[in-house]
């Protein structure tokens, strides 16, 4: 034991120490030391960082990778999405103001409610408004909901930019209703949304304009 004691100098339990902190683990606490200084190689395997251990709303879209989260990861009702839903009913006037029912980028979709008095018809119509590009649509119009008088019709509209562009329309004459149903492709540029619409002009008292349906933005 004296033999022990008389090598026991300071140079050594230092030493000795040193060697117990660096393979106990004091490296660790040494590069903790300071601020922000967490690297990824100072956590262990496994879930290391809890919920309770991230700040709130302190996560972005960026820290995540891309095209990562599904639907188990997503509470889907709060979701925006890229559909609108489009419901119109409006009472028919003269002065047939456009009203905006949906905008879905980057497009806003407008109907009208018109009545005409002469020659005593209305119509139900819709619109679009955005950059400049295409309307390509196909659509079936029937009258009094008979079969037998079913027509469809297709066309290409140019759509102007930052212009009200009529796209299709209904007329009903009074005491009667016209149904007009179908898609249209709108198309700018890489955007392209499909718009399925039902639209009724109702002629009977009192004049009324229906428009229900959806419009869908495509993914690229």
């Amino acid at each position: 034991m004296r033999r022990i004691r008389e090598h026991l100098t300071y140079a050594n339990v230092m030493a000795t120490v040193a060697v117990f902190l660096a393979l106990g683990g004091g490296t660790t606490a040494i590069a903790l030391s300071g601020s922000n200084t967490v690297q990824s190689d100072d956590l262990g395997p496994g879930a290391q960082v809890k919920a309770p251990d991230v700040a709130a709303n302190s996560v972005s879209g960026a820290d995540v990778v891309d095209d990562s989260l599904g639907g188990a990861d997503i509470i889907e009702e709060t979701l925006s999405g890229r559909t609108r839903e489009l419901i119109y009913n409006a009472t028919a006037s003269s002065s047939g103001p456009l009203t905006t029912i949906a905008s879905l980028d980057p497009y806003t979709i407008k109907a009208q409610c018109r009545d005409f008095p002469t020659p005593s018809s209305m119509h139900a119509a819709l619109y679009v408004i955005g950059p400049a590009g295409t309307a390509d649509w196909m659509a079936t119009e029937t009258f009094d909901d008979a079969a037998s008088s079913a027509e469809t019709g297709s066309r290409r509209t140019p759509i102007p930019a930052s212009t009200d562009t009529h796209i299709f329309n209904t007329f009903s004459a009074y005491g009667h209703f016209s149904r007009i149903a179908g898609t249209v492709m709108l198309r700018s540029g890489p955007n392209l949304i499909q718009v399925d619409v039902n639209a009724v002009a109702d002629g009977r008292s009192p004049r009324h304009c229906y428009l229900y349906g959806t419009a869908t933005k495509a993914l690229g």
